[in-house]
């Protein structure tokens, strides 16, 4: 007999938060290795990514100027929740248990929030989206609070790093 589960209360099928994980005792690790992480699956991406003609994810943010970046940094606590929080609790809801499910589902549809950008874009939100729904998942047993700021942190780190390397690459081209 299975027993109905939610995002409050998962078994270890779905997250690695319990007091014992390295996430949680190392949020500040956890946090720099899932940035690591993040760039390392685009760099493994990276072919197809240009096979499908690039994708120019941060180009509009970075021509809008200084106001327009710190614009997209204040979103971020809105795009976690549209990319990681909402997509994980209706798949919760939907019976999806896997971690590995849930992770490349909520990466999906993270991918779709990039697809402005083209389908390279699709594939940068989707490799971002999976780490990110990790982070969300590892967190989520502590609380609610703690997965959603570590994974807005997260992401806010990534973002900052990505942006000045865009800004070379484009002073470069």
């Amino acid at each position: 007999m299975t027993r109905d589960v939610g995002l409050h209360d998962m078994t270890d099928e779905c997250t690695l938060a319990d007091k014992g994980t390295w996430a949680i005792r190392s949020p500040l690790r956890f946090g720099a290795a899932m940035v690591g992480i993040m760039f390392g699956l685009k760099l493994l991406a990276m072919p197809l990514i240009l096979a499908l003609g690039g994708a120019d994810t941060s180009g509009p943010v970075l021509k809008g100027g200084l106001a327009l970046v710190l614009i997209t940094f204040a979103i971020l606590p809105l795009e976690t929740f549209l990319g990681q929080g909402f997509p994980l609790w209706i798949l919760t809801k939907l019976r999806v248990r896997r971690r590995s499910a849930l992770c490349a589902l909520s990466g999906a549809f993270f991918g779709l929030l990039h697809l402005g950008a083209g389908l390279g874009g699709w594939v940068i939100g989707f490799t971002s989206g999976i780490v990110l729904s990790y982070c969300w998942l590892s967190w989520r047993g502590k609380s609610r609070g703690a997965a959603f700021w570590l994974t807005t942190a997260v992401h806010a780190v990534h973002n900052a790093i990505a942006f000045p390397l865009f800004m070379i690459a484009e002073a470069l081209t």
